[in-house]
């Protein structure tokens, strides 16, 4: 079984927080050196997580040691300043890898595998120093057109780039970053990153062919073939995409060759790593270290524990623990990164903060297949089978599987038992809402939850309908796009010129009628009956979890659907209980559905830390 080992390392006050996995003994007693892996920026991280964490098993199968690391400013590594350059902290934090890598190997030469802005910057570092052997280059950029980019993407969102240049998908670019980034370039280099170079094109718009005419023009030994997949990985959202497997096989099979240079080399003892961050957050010291947690289904959950260095001094804050739910399919960093910037503002105030990759997720999942990888290897995937959609199609919408509601139940008993948090207030974003929402609603929790807090929770009901656009919330979104969209004369003009299909938005509009007039006439008939309170729904939901004595806040987007779900099903009950205080709603506008935009991102974290103090007093 191969070694799955959280590490920190880099330079002070920039440490960097990755995976180092070093494989299992082989038959034949070689293990074939190692490979850095240098993610992409921003949410094309997040998007390629489970890509590269499928690349990391199937190269540690292959007997090669792995480190993947996040730069600082990514992840769960080190932040960096409101206005500094990422450009100078990252490839530092390349180099440092790098010297972790080959000194585990006595100094012997390492690969590296980069993808698009992640390849740039490595061949830059490459190319200055002499003990990289192999490089690919995975879709490569240079640093003009992909800044060009990010503002394109930016100006699309209608983001606030507040102190940014460049602000997209959550995640953001400092004048100084683009300014730097800007002329970069792998066709201007002046030495080969190294001997051999794999370049792994796009396969949707091949744009890399003169980074390998310009390198073979350095005496590098390149190969440049176009492999499918890498359109269909969707590095734009982190929820969708596939696995580019021939790109993977093609880029382990080339790494994990034997090197006709030097001798593969058995790997030394493993560096003395730990995997301890300390941070100054606000003036506050931080720690941070990793966590795992047991679950019902017998493989722990990875998180990351924050909490301050030294006890605050009023013991009901320092009593009141934060578990932050996994988003979707992102790692426990959180969509922009918001989970990690939550729990160090929150530790700097005293609170001790959990975050968590669910199963099938992040780290968890990565040390689920690393435990299996004797069997892997190139074409042998690491991933079960992932949950298949009506017709077949595969999906990623098992965040919504009934297991995860047993691993809310065992984080809050986990965080109660280990690390004796008085109080737990769960905090989740559309799925890791709906997680807590069941698993409240069920009675699965601690009794000292007091509160949960719901953002954009987009599913209420038990998740029963086979198709999205069977989904009350489908009806619901369906109805705002169509409002939305009427509200616009151009829209009207599209329709009459015949551009919009106009059955289409009729059979949204009859499903939204549909469920309202089931909604009505179910209260309706409950009041006939002489029913104070629905017998289902909703608001029974709400009214049991509040019985359970948990407190519920709820944080919509204006545009959201579960807000309009909320809206729809409100009546006496849930009115009665937002008087009481014991249910609050909280509504913005232009966030987005994960708080993308910076200013949105401000907007929530003084929203929560509200709520946070409610709970206090």
């Amino acid at each position: 079984m191969s070694t799955v080992r959280t590490v920190s390392f880099g330079e002070t006050g920039r440490r960097c927080v990755g995976v180092l996995v070093q494989p299992h003994d082989r038959s034949d007693g070689i293990v074939r050196s190692g490979v850095v892996i240098c993610d992409p920026f921003g949410i094309e991280a997040l998007a390629a997580d489970r890509t590269l964490n499928h690349l990391v098993a199937a190269l540690v199968a292959a007997g090669v040691t792995v480190l993947r690391f996040a730069p600082p400013g990514a992840g769960d590594s080190s932040d960096v300043c409101v206005g500094e350059s990422i450009v100078g902290p990252w490839q530092r934090a390349i180099a440092s890898a790098i010297e972790l890598v080959s000194g585990t190997f006595g100094g012997a030469p390492v690969a590296l595998l980069g993808l698009r802005l992640g390849a740039t910057l490595a061949a830059a570092v490459a190319a200055e120093r002499n003990d990289v052997d192999r490089i690919v280059l995975w879709a490569p950029v240079a640093g003009r057109p992909f800044t060009r980019e990010l503002k394109l993407l930016g100006a699309a969102a209608n983001t606030d780039p507040t102190a940014l240049a460049v602000e997209a998908g959550g995640f953001g670019l400092s004048q100084s970053s683009v300014d730097e980034l800007s002329p970069i370039d792998i066709a201007k280099l002046r030495r080969r990153p190294a001997p051999e170079v794999l370049i792994v094109d796009r396969d949707d718009v091949p744009g890399a062919g003169k980074f390998a005419v310009h390198l073979r023009e350095l005496d590098a030994s390149v190969d440049a073939p176009i492999l499918p997949g890498y359109s269909a990985m969707r590095l734009d959202d982190p929820e969708e995409g596939d696995i580019p497997t021939a790109a993977v096989d093609a880029m382990v099979r080339w790494i994990a060759r034997p090197r006709a240079s030097a001798p593969m080399t058995r790997p030394g003892p493993a560096p003395e790593l730990g995997d301890r961050l300390d941070l100054c957050v606000d003036g506050t010291a931080v720690i941070e270290t990793a966590l795992r947690i047991p679950v019902k289904s017998g493989q722990d959950l990875h998180g990351i524990l924050t909490r301050p260095a030294t006890p605050h001094r009023d013991s009901v804050t320092s009593e009141l623990a934060i578990a932050l739910l996994t988003t979707g399919s992102n790692p426990c960093c959180g969509p922009g990164r918001l989970h990690t910037r939550l729990a160090r503002h929150w530790a700097s105030l005293g609170h001790t903060v959990v975050r968590i990759d669910r199963q099938g997720v992040g780290l968890t999942e990565l040390q689920r297949m690393c435990s299996l990888d004797a069997g892997l290897g190139p074409s042998a995937s690491p991933s079960a089978p992932p949950t298949p959609k009506a017709g077949g199609e595969p999906t990623l919408g098992s965040a919504y599987d009934d297991v995860h509601i047993d691993d809310v139940a065992a984080i809050s008993h986990e965080m109660r038992v280990a690390l004796g948090a008085e109080r737990i207030v769960l905090i989740g974003t559309c799925s890791g809402a709906y997680t807590a929402y069941r698993a409240a609603r069920g009675g699965r929790l601690e009794a000292n939850v007091p509160a949960l807090i719901s953002i954009n929770q987009i599913i209420f009901d038990d998740h029963a309908w086979t198709t999205e656009a069977d989904s009350p919330a489908y009806a619901i979104k369906a109805r705002y796009e169509l409002g939305q969209a009427l509200r616009h004369p151009s829209r009207w003009l599209d329709v009459l010129r015949g551009n919009t299909p106009v059955i289409p938005a009729l059979r949204r509009l009859a499903r939204f009628i549909a469920l309202k007039v089931r909604v009505t006439c179910t209260t309706g008939y409950a009041r006939l009956r002489g029913h104070a309170k629905p017998a289902d729904g909703v608001a029974a939901d709400m009214q049991t979890i509040a019985k359970h004595g948990i407190g519920q806040t709820y944080v919509f987007d204006e545009a959201e659907t579960g807000l309009g779900y909320l809206r729809l099903h409100t009546d006496a009950s849930m009115v009665g209980l937002e008087t009481s205080g014991r249910m609050r709603r909280h509504v913005v506008s232009g966030a987005g559905h994960t708080f993308g935009p910076e200013r949105s991102k401000r907007w929530l974290i003084e929203t929560l830390d509200a709520a946070l103090a409610d709970l206090i007093r």
